[in-house]
């Protein structure tokens, strides 16, 4: 076998494994153990420090909210191109970006509504 097709074997045979590896690597968020605990934090929630991790926690998601609701704006404005908008097809994937990106806006909102009420708390709470 020569050496070029030899180096194609092993592209083929590396890099799926590699991207398999990538791709669970990306499915694993930052606070996937904040969002287990959540709702037990939740319920639990009776000190200064437990409403102001909450307010953190909530904080935190209206970031990442707001993140995707950048990216799908900026996803929607390369769907204007006319091979994506005369495609004849029954997803129109601007107007899906675009209700992505309110949706989404509109979780930045409400995680930044809670987080400012356990920060209320927080400052409410003697312990």
């Amino acid at each position: 076998m020569n050496e070029k097709c030899m180096t194609h074997q092993w592209r083929f045979r590396v890099l799926p494994v590699l991207t398999a590896v990538f791709l669970c690597a990306c499915n694993s968020p930052p606070n996937s153990t904040m969002h287990e605990h959540v709702e037990e934090r939740i319920a639990n929630a009776h000190t200064r420090a437990d409403h102001q991790g909450l307010a953190q926690f909530f904080e935190q998601e209206a970031l990442e909210a707001k993140r995707q609701a950048e990216e799908h704006m900026a996803m929607s404005k390369r769907y204007t191109d006319p091979a994506w908008t005369g495609s004849g097809s029954w997803i129109h994937p601007r107007g899906h970006c675009d209700t992505l990106t309110r949706l989404y806006e509109k979780a930045e909102q409400e995680n930044m509504a809670l987080a400012a009420l356990h920060r209320q708390r927080a400052a409410e709470t003697n312990e």
